[in-house]
């Protein structure tokens, strides 16, 4: 229960920014034409109105967890529309052949809603989405371009891959894609270097990450647990300056009454 109310803490204390972006425009509505005030909710940026919730996920709980932020976040926003992208990594497998090193070379599987829109398909195709593919046979997954080069595989060859920090998980993956990043420096990736170059290095080299559909990942790769990533677009373009001050007030409203209310459950009794 700790984590739960830690988590809605968290996505309605990130949201605040965004959402006040709304408020603040209130005090331009009367000097702004419409269509200004229209072209400067269409090209506002991430990094004016986006919002970053980051979390842990606790073993096999993905899919509860981004029902809670997004929950979380339909309040805070209200009738804005959103864009919500999660992003995923499980633990670290060790590649093929080094299975008994004492440091081995790593991988890990990820998960990215909606990469399609911002990677390329160099090879292949984006692997099917469907769950029990990951429990019945072998996993599909579509790989960083750069990363398949350094591990010397490619489109339909298949790999089997064990689990370094869980020892009873045993992967076979069939690579049916390869991708590359054309702009990793897009707010979708927030700076996550292993899926745009394809290759980590601290103190082990990661290659990948293997990138799997959302309900593949949450079937197969969460049963230790995860950190997720959750970022957050909301669409102004639909927002009337008739609309603004109504809009910003509730927003308003709303901020402080989930503030309070996320505050009392985190609070110890």
């Amino acid at each position: 229960m700790a984590g739960d109310r830690t988590l809605i803490l968290a996505a309605c204390v990130t949201a605040l920014f965004a959402t006040t972006v709304l408020a603040a425009l209130v005090g331009y509505t009367g000097s702004v034409t419409r269509e200004g005030l229209r072209r400067t909710l269409a090209d506002a940026t991430f990094e004016s109105v986006g919002t970053t919730v980051g979390t842990n996920v606790p073993a096999n709980g993905l899919d509860k967890v981004r029902g809670q932020v997004g929950r979380a976040l339909a309040k805070m926003y209200g009738d804005v529309p959103l864009t919500i992208s999660v992003g995923v990594r499980s633990d670290s497998y060790t590649l093929p052949g080094q299975e008994k090193s004492d440091h081995p070379e790593l991988t890990a599987f990820g998960t990215y809603t909606g990469i399609e829109r911002h990677a390329r398909l160099t090879r292949g195709r984006w692997p099917a989405a469907d769950p029990t593919v990951a429990r019945d046979g072998e996993v599909q997954a579509a790989l960083p371009g750069a990363a398949a080069r350094a591990m010397r595989t490619g489109v339909d060859d298949v790999l089997t891959l064990h689990g370094r920090v869980d020892k009873r998980s045993v992967v076979k993956v069939r690579v049916v894609g390869l991708f590359d990043v054309p702009d990793p420096e897009s707010y979708f990736w927030q700076g996550d270097r292993l899926v745009t170059t394809g290759v980590e290095k601290l103190d082990y080299t990661t290659y990948g990450p293997f990138v799997v559909p959302p309900g593949v990942f949450a079937a197969r790769f969460t049963g230790t647990g995860a950190d997720a990533r959750f970022t957050v677009m909301p669409d102004l373009r639909g927002v009337e300056s008739g609309e603004l001050g109504p809009s910003a007030t509730a927003s308003r409203t709303r901020r402080r009454r989930s503030g309070r209310r996320a505050a009392a459950r985190s609070s110890p009794s």
